[in-house]
């Protein structure tokens, strides 16, 4: 059967590069799709049942799956295109070839229906590689469908297409990209942006990974109805979301991206080094996140350790530069008897003198204070730990002390 399917595919090729110009029918020219379709269905449910009983191996319907994909893929190496000034014949056995396409897709989508539960994500073809893929414009297709009498495999295409996540969140990100009042570097980035998840997912497992990421940059994306020129937290943040996604995806483009990067979050880090130092954290908790991912699976930039390496050491650089006074590891220190400083802290807490951000709280309040203030210990041998501050604090709150 898929033999015969090789065959069909062949034939269509051939008529496809010839853009169905001068075709005529001929004895098994016009294929019974509906024929093929349900030998095939009945392979699925077949396999399917040979599976629960355990007397088949996933690993050889999982090689059908892919054979089959095979095909698709080098029915669309020439996209389909509806053609031109075709003749009535020539029109119908268009039409016949792109019916058996989309059974081909249909029965693909039916086969993840089916084997879902038996064969991994990781190793399961993406659902957009098996849906069918189009190059004339809707319009035209949708024109040229109306031609196709309605099938089961049609209803799955139509079904599939309408609820893949993948396809909804790049069709919401391409109306954001459409947004006005873009900062000149901040378009250079998003006219990437596209391209970069526009090639070929291989697995469910890559496509569901995207979808996610493309999801959170377009939640990123909807505070603004235009993009401000002047960065603030919201603008940054959706900055990160695409700059990192082109950093990890963008293969062979993403080291021309860093300076990019850099102009654009000029100002905002410009000496200041709160901003320079949540970057910092931000890009190293990203390779750690990196680190995690299946690079493989996922396609991932090969050069993408070194770029965050790149874009890191500048960022160190901008901070040794900017970094204050008040932040290199100055101390207030109470000298006096550690008890007199609980004493006095504890009851400014109590009689609602000191607060941080509203709570009273000791314990937060304590952890923030030892970021700029040491006791010393009553024998004046060193200073207390932060741990045993809070144990002089927990006595005092039970009368211990």
């Amino acid at each position: 059967m898929l033999a015969d399917i090789h065959s069909i595919s062949d034939q269509i090729i051939i008529r496809k590069s010839l853009k169905w110009k001068g075709i005529h029918t001929t004895t098994g020219s016009l294929t019974d799709s509906r024929l093929l379709y349900d030998q095939l269905e009945k392979f699925i449910y077949h396999s399917f049942d040979q599976l629960v009983s355990n007397l088949e191996n996933a690993a050889h319907v999982h090689k059908c799956i892919l054979n089959m994909c095979s095909i698709k893929s080098r029915l669309n190496e020439i996209p389909w295109v509806v053609p031109n000034n075709l003749n009535s014949e020539e029109y119908n056995i268009f039409i016949n070839d792109l019916n058996f396409y989309l059974m081909l897709s249909g029965t693909l989508l039916k086969s993840y229906s089916v084997f879902k539960g038996f064969i991994s994500s990781d190793q399961f073809p993406a659902l957009t590689k098996m849906l069918p893929i189009f190059g004339s414009h809707p319009k035209r297709v949708k024109q040229a469908l109306t031609s196709i009498p309605d099938s089961p495999w049609l209803q799955t295409v139509h079904s599939f297409q309408e609820n893949n996540k993948f396809l909804k969140a790049i069709t919401e990100l391409e109306k954001h990209t459409l947004k006005t009042n873009l900062n000149r570097e901040f378009e250079i980035l998003l006219n990437q942006l596209l391209p970069t998840f526009s090639v070929q997912l291989y697995t469910q497992y890559e496509e569901q990974h995207k979808t996610r990421v493309i999801i959170d940059i377009n939640e990123r994306f909807k505070p603004f109805d235009t993009i401000p020129k002047q960065l603030n937290i919201g603008y940054r943040n959706l900055v990160r979301a695409v700059f990192s996604a082109l950093l990890i995806y963008g293969d062979g483009i993403s080291s021309k991206l860093i300076p990019v990067y850099f102009s654009l979050m000029g100002k905002f880090l410009s000496n200041n080094y709160f901003h320079i130092k949540a970057e910092i954290h931000y890009f190293k908790k990203l390779q750690k996140q990196v680190g995690h991912l299946t690079k493989n699976i996922l396609h991932i930039n090969p050069m993408l350790t070194i770029h965050l390496y790149d874009i890191l050491s500048q960022l160190n650089q901008l901070k040794s530069v900017t970094e204050p006074i008040s932040i290199q590891n100055t101390f207030i220190t109470w000298t006096h008897n550690p008890k007199a400083f609980v004493k006095m802290i504890q009851d400014a807490i109590n009689d609602g003198y000191i607060s941080l951000k509203g709570n009273s709280d000791v314990k937060p309040i304590i952890e923030f204070l030892c970021n700029f203030v040491q006791v010393k210990k009553q024998n004046n041998s060193g200073v207390l730990t932060m741990s045993s501050l809070l144990t002089y604090f927990k006595k005092a709150n039970s009368g211990e002390l």
